[in-house]
């Protein structure tokens, strides 16, 4: 089951760029309608990506891939008590994540949408 952000958020926009500073990590998009969407990640601890900026979204969903947990704990101090989730950022080309943040929780906010956050 996806317990992600719907995929019809992102779907057809694409990443902007990628920041990363002390265990959070701000994502900024652009969607289909030219709105920006923001979302930003609290305790991460892990992050791969290959070349997002640009590359056409199928969208975004988040799972329990404990593989890729485990290998981020290895190289964090950070508490692991916390319970980690690998938010997947999805190519509209291949279906392949292009973008894997691993942390504890993501906010979602969209433009022109106040108050709107998942």
């Amino acid at each position: 089951m996806n317990d992600g952000v719907k995929p019809n958020i992102l779907s057809d926009g694409h990443i902007v760029s990628i920041d990363g500073h002390s265990g959070n990590v701000t994502v900024h998009c652009r969607s289909w309608r030219d709105q920006t969407i923001l979302l930003s990640f609290t305790g991460a601890i892990g992050l791969r990506a290959y070349s997002p900026e640009n590359v056409d979204l199928d969208g975004m969903y988040s799972d329990r891939n404990q593989e890729a947990i485990d290998e981020a704990i290895l190289f964090s101090d950070d508490d692991h008590s916390v319970e980690f989730l690998c938010f997947n950022f999805v190519s509209a080309w291949n279906g392949k994540a292009i973008l894997t943040i691993i942390a504890s929780s993501c906010r979602v906010e969209v433009e022109g949408e106040p108050g709107r956050f998942t």
